[in-house]
């Protein structure tokens, strides 16, 4: 299996903290945190795509969800400069994005969330192809 996930995490992570002092960036999906601004980074699909001669895994597609959540009056407007660093980091590296929602009112009216999906191919060596 070619798991690069806690690079990627760590990569996205340390950006986010060096951006925005006190934001709490967990390595999986959660339904609603209990400290703002949270952001989740999960990878959700990891699957081979070519096997060598061998039969070891040079290559997997993979998709990560990123969930950013905010609260207080300028909630939208923080949750989208958090992930506007996101973005930036993850197309970066030749993540793409996939898909990108809000969801302002689905737990609660005090919390704003951004939910997106990127992919791409990785090979076992770290390059990250767009897919």
């Amino acid at each position: 299996m070619v798991d690069k996930s806690n690079e990627i995490f760590t990569l996205v992570a340390t950006k986010l903290r060096d951006e925005f002092q006190g934001i709490k960036v967990i390595g999986e999906s959660i339904g609603v945190p209990t400290e703002f601004p949270t952001v989740t980074i999960d990878e959700t699909y990891n699957v081979p795509v070519d096997e060598d001669t061998r039969v070891l895994n040079q290559y997997a597609h993979v998709r990560y969800r990123v969930q950013v959540f905010t609260t207080g009056n300028t909630k939208r407007s923080n949750a989208r400069k958090i992930y506007a660093v996101v973005d930036e980091v993850l197309q970066g590296i030749n993540l793409k994005c996939k898909m990108m929602s809000t969801l302002p009112e689905i737990y609660n009216s005090n919390i704003y969330q951004i939910t997106s999906t990127y992919e791409a191919i990785i090979k076992e060596d770290g390059t990250v192809y767009r897919n």
